[in-house]
């Protein structure tokens, strides 16, 4: 495994000339989400602020439907990121077939299939309490990156394995995200448009990282 100083460096420099295809990908990819999410929230139950009495019943069936659409779009997306920045991690052009088509191409069963198992874990965690649901984050961190590289893997599988291969670099992971926060701070004070470049040097030097940490097992 690299230094964190190192990933960051990396990332950097692989998203130089590539921050506008990023943006205009991420900016799609949450129009669509966002569209969606909407959509469900349209049909929910209207509730009284004060008595939280039913004020409209909404539609339940299209409720549900669209909230279940939501979801297994948000797998999709997860999956699709993970490849957009996988290939800017190759110093290649990110396009948004990766993000928003390959995806449902390639698994269209298993993206938002793994979404709800990692989901559901992690909620279960959390449920204990905060701190061991952010441990089991990290621990998780790979599965998305797993299931891109082993197509064939099931949902458990790839789940255990990241946890294996993050044994001993959760720490690691959890330093260099922090390393992150004092320019998501600074990009406040630029009405959030530095974010723009910084989640994508952030996410950059994660996938970098992840690759490091899948290599360093298969060795």
């Amino acid at each position: 495994m690299k230094q964190n100083v190192e990933y960051r460096q990396q990332g950097r420099a692989l998203t130089k000339g590539k921050i506008l295809n990023i943006f205009l990908i991420s900016l799609v990819v949450s129009f669509v989400t966002g569209l969606i999410s909407g959509l469900s929230s349209s049909f929910a139950p209207t509730l009284d602020p004060q008595t939280f009495a039913v004020i409209n019943p909404g539609n339940p069936l299209l409720n549900f439907v669209f909230s279940l659409l939501a979801f297994a779009v948000s797998g999709y997306v997860v999956y699709g990121m993970t490849k957009v920045f996988i290939t800017v991690s190759k110093n290649e052009s990110p396009n948004l077939e990766k993000a928003l088509v390959s995806s449902v191409k390639e698994q269209p069963i298993k993206a938002p299939l793994f979404a709800f198992v990692q989901g559901a874990l992690l909620a279960l965690w959390s449920f204990l309490l905060i701190i061991p649901g952010i441990i089991k984050s990290y621990s998780y961190a790979l599965t998305t990156f797993i299931l891109v590289n082993e197509p064939e893997i099931d949902a458990v599988a790839a789940i255990t394995k990241s946890r294996q291969l993050m044994d001993g670099k959760k720490m690691q992971l959890f330093l260099l995200d922090l390393s992150y926060v004092g320019w998501y701070l600074l990009s406040l004070f630029t009405l959030g448009i530095l974010t723009i470049w910084v989640a994508s040097w952030h996410q950059t030097a994660r996938t970098l990282f992840y690759q490091d940490a899948y290599q360093v097992q298969a060795r």
